[in-house]
């Protein structure tokens, strides 16, 4: 078992591999191109700002190791540091961006009656419904466990039975994004035990005072790296052929 956080060792499996796999083969594909047309943009930014400025090779290198580890149970457990963590969120940083993107769209076309294609009501809720799977596999038995655990207010029976059909039915729908924010952190926090790596970002300076600062966040000195990896133009492209390469059935 190789993706190492504090609550021990583990690979991702059943529907929450397959999402994770799908987002991040399309989000490479996407920052991939994004960048060879637009180099100053940030794209899908992680909240890690070494990592969000980074070369698309560096990125995608990193993000390599991330799904090898996510999803392999024979490979080796990589060494944790805020890069690593970073290119580990990726997925949920596209997937955040492209729902919202879907949102956004949507209510434009709402609003002003914008001309539909053939194809428009097929990708309408694309991104919105690649989380169903990993949804109720993941999120429903979390929920369901909650209401039986008294977290839930009720009075009676009746809405006690409303409140789990409620929780069971996934809103692929929804235009509010403060509930795909709230499913994305709660799978997000599956694979992270916290955010250090954001922290990081906001305070930068810790980057080069490993040994003081280690301590007090409860981590290594290496986790607080100030240095990307050279990669190489062929690095990158066998790292984004070896995360293409990864069929839903793995």
């Amino acid at each position: 078992m190789t993706w190492r956080n504090g609550y021990g060792e583990f690979v991702l499996t059943g529907e929450f591999a397959k999402l994770y796999i799908q987002a991040i083969q399309h989000g490479v594909d996407h920052l991939w191109d994004y960048y060879e047309s637009d180099t100053e943009f940030m794209w899908y930014p992680t909240g890690s700002r070494l990592f969000d400025n980074a070369h698309h090779y560096q990125k995608v290198y990193l993000i390599n190791i991330c799904l090898s580890a996510l999803i392999d149970p024979n490979y080796p457990p990589p060494k944790r540091s805020h890069l690593l963590d970073a290119a580990a969120y990726f997925a949920f940083a596209f997937l955040l961006e492209e729902i919202q993107g879907e949102i956004e769209r949507e209510l434009s076309d709402i609003k002003y009656g914008g001309e539909s294609k053939p194809d428009d009501e097929k990708y309408k809720y694309y991104y919105r419904q690649m989380l169903e799977g990993a949804f109720q596999e993941e999120i429903v038995p979390f929920e369901m466990d909650s209401l039986e655990n008294g977290l839930y207010v009720y009075e009676d029976e009746e809405e006690y039975q409303q409140i789990a059909a409620d929780l069971k039915k996934f809103e692929y729908q929804s235009t509010e994004m403060s509930y795909w924010d709230y499913l994305l952190e709660m799978l997000a926090n599956l694979i992270f035990e916290d955010r250090d790596w954001e922290m990081v970002s906001d305070t930068p300076a810790w980057l080069d005072g490993g040994d003081e600062i280690s301590p007090v966040m409860g981590v290594s000195d290496s986790y607080l790296t100030n240095r990307l990896p050279k990669v190489t133009k062929k690095q990158a492209l066998a790292a984004r052929k070896a995360i293409n390469s990864w069929k839903l059935e793995n």
